[in-house]
């Protein structure tokens, strides 16, 4: 078992994956670094950067080196919620935990390219908000009401696009470029008879 000190094993939604010794990663990321990541729910949690490594999916995976962001977070959190199939169950030898939490923390494994630095997530926010700042002024509104707005047509295009989907299965997409052509036909003539 001495062999396998230095080695991780890693469960992604079931097939085993193993880390290699993770003294030999270059990472923009070193344990004690405060860093931000953003779950699917677009809610963004902060935490300690504890264990940083590449990971090598099992053979069946295609035995892909994924380096690997250990987070203690700064509160408790559901990471199968938070992180569904993005997140990485990694124990160390023996079974132990790759890094020990304190209590009301959760422990996390992220892909690197999802973790930012704090200063660095910090800036994209600042951009976030200056760009919100000039579209507001720009329509004449406060940014809570542009933010309102910018939500509200997210909404609507999300069931136009459900809209369109449920037309095409309903008439086929053949029928629905029949449609389309007829009616920019209608356009066509319309604007001819008024030009005249």
């Amino acid at each position: 078992f001495d062999k396998f000190k230095d080695t991780a094993m890693a469960i992604i939604n079931g097939p085993p994956i193993v880390a290699p010794d993770s003294t030999h990663v270059d990472s923009q990321f070193s344990e004690g670094d405060r860093v931000v990541v953003q779950t699917v729910r677009e809610k963004a949690i902060t935490g300690i950067v504890r264990w940083v490594g590449p990971v090598k999916t099992s053979r069946e995976d295609g035995g892909i080196v994924v380096p690997l962001v250990g987070i203690e977070t700064d509160k408790k959190i559901n990471v199968d919620k938070e992180f569904p199939e993005l997140h990485y169950e990694l124990t160390g030898s023996h079974g132990h935990r790759m890094f020990p939490i304190t209590s009301n923390h959760s422990r996390v494994f992220l892909p690197e390219q999802l973790v930012l630095h704090i200063d660095e997530y910090t800036k994209q926010k600042q951009k976030d908000n200056t760009y919100e700042v000039r579209e507001a002024k720009k329509w004449g509104m406060s940014v809570e009401e542009y933010r309102l707005q910018k939500e509200m047509l997210s909404k609507r295009n999300e069931e136009r696009a459900k809209d369109h989907e449920s037309v095409e299965q309903r008439l086929g997409v053949d029928e629905m470029q029949k449609q389309q052509e007829a009616y920019e036909r209608i356009q066509r003539e319309h604007k001819r008879r008024h030009s005249e």
